[in-house]
């Protein structure tokens, strides 16, 4: 067992402490904290330990909310303040973009209004013996759950849902989406869907899906109001998990959208693809799932947008040397950040600026290096914290071809 103090909080969560000349990374613990510790694994350059004692508290240490905390992969920031969360998220961030690029700041965090019960949809998952809910921090062990304070506090669903899997014998995972009508389920099993289960009822509208099945029971769709625009959501299909903050990031990219074309590139339902159409913008939305595009068609057309249309595959098989004239082109890459061939085209054909929506400073941080060293200068970034109690941010980077 050994003592040391902690010097910052990494991205991940977890704290980074100096022992014997080695950096070793530790659960649960807050900069400035004097703790003890077990090393549990050493490797060639860092170390990995297990919290045994803060001797020293922080100030910014508060009692955990949720009782699976620490167990539980979801959330590694509920022992923090939201203050010092929001704080660490905007470090984090101005790390990732000011390491080899020449951009010294400042990077502006936009807070969460919602610190709890703010998540639009949750992924479940359940297994053959009944247990529902989500993987611890080893990544295998599925943690049986009773309720979730980052989308609810009640445990009334959590009970339903566990009741009408009571004797299935499949794994699988469920969404659950929230809308004003109640929760929206889907059921998804990666073989076939139990018979059992197909003659349950649910008092809401749910779906059990196989990759060779789908039965539907009830409207799987919601339509929700979104800066005027009139936009059909849906669990099948992408959206950002925390609407409010959501909007934020869309005023802000069609305020930095200036030109009269723009290549939305991973554009999932269309809704910012809409809102720059509607200011009189030619816009082309590239997206590789068809439930995303169908529904982005469908918004189009509810809100008579005009001068938009949706284009259905890989973004890296889909971009050609007609985009080549669009002066601005937005991209929202999902974790992995950008295909290396869509940095390829990128740089090949240079439009005069671009807009990164990312939500892994990890993956933006190797990205966005790339362009910097070929071609592009940073002129501005913001981070927006959709994600409290985790360390998870979203962040808009802004890039002007040199």
């Amino acid at each position: 067992m050994f003592q040391a103090t902690c010097e910052k909080v990494v991205f991940g969560g977890k704290g980074l402490i100096r022992h014997d000349g080695m950096v070793v990374f530790v659960d649960d613990v807050l900069p400035g904290e004097e703790i003890t510790f077990e090393l549990t694994k050493q490797k060639k350059n860092y170390g990995e330990g297990k919290l045994v004692e803060v001797v020293s508290p922080s100030p910014d240490r508060v009692a955990p909310k949720c009782p699976y905390f620490g167990v539980c992969g979801g959330c590694q920031l509920q022992h923090m303040a939201y203050t010092r969360q929001a704080q660490a998220k905007r470090e984090w961030v101005g790390e990732a973009l000011c390491h080899k690029t020449g951009f010294s700041g400042p990077v502006t965090i936009i807070r969460a209004e919602k610190e709890w019960e703010y998540r639009k949809k949750i992924t479940l998952h359940f297994d053959a013996s009944g247990t529902l809910g989500y993987y611890a921090r080893d990544n295998q062990t599925l943690l049986n759950i009773d309720f979730c304070p980052i989308f609810s506090e009640e445990a009334g669903l959590f009970a339903k849902v566990k009741k009408f899997l009571e004797g299935n014998d499949c794994e699988g995972a469920l969404t659950v989406f929230k809308s004003k009508r109640g929760p929206l389920l889907r059921f998804s099993f990666p073989y076939r869907v139990p018979e059992l289960l197909q003659k349950r009822e649910l008092d809401c509208a749910w779906s059990l899906e196989s990759p060779r099945e789908c039965i539907v029971r009830g409207v799987l769709e919601e339509e929700v109001l979104i800066d005027g625009l009139k936009i059909t959501v849906s669990p099948k299909a992408f959206i950002q998990n925390y609407p409010e903050q959501s909007l934020n990031i869309y005023r802000d990219v069609v305020a930095a959208a200036t030109s009269d074309r723009v290549l939305d590139l991973y554009c999932g339902i269309g809704i910012l693809s809409a809102l720059m159409a509607r200011k009189g913008k030619e816009v082309v939305g590239i997206e590789i799932s068809r439930e995303a595009v169908l529904l982005a068609e469908k918004n189009a057309r509810a809100n008579n947008v005009p001068h938009l249309r949706f284009i259905c595959g890989p973004v890296e098989a889909k971009l050609s040397e007609k985009y080549k004239t669009f002066p601005t082109w937005i991209v929202n890459p999902p974790r992995e950040g950008l295909e290396p061939r869509v940095v390829k085209t990128i740089l090949d054909f240079q439009p005069e600026k671009l807009i990164y929506i990312s939500c892994n400073p990890m993956t933006l941080k190797r990205d966005v290096e790339r362009l910097v060293q070929n071609h592009y200068t940073i002129i501005g970034a913001k981070a927006y914290d959709m994600f409290p109690q985790t360390t998870h941010v979203e962040t808009m980077v802004s890039l002007e071809r040199r």
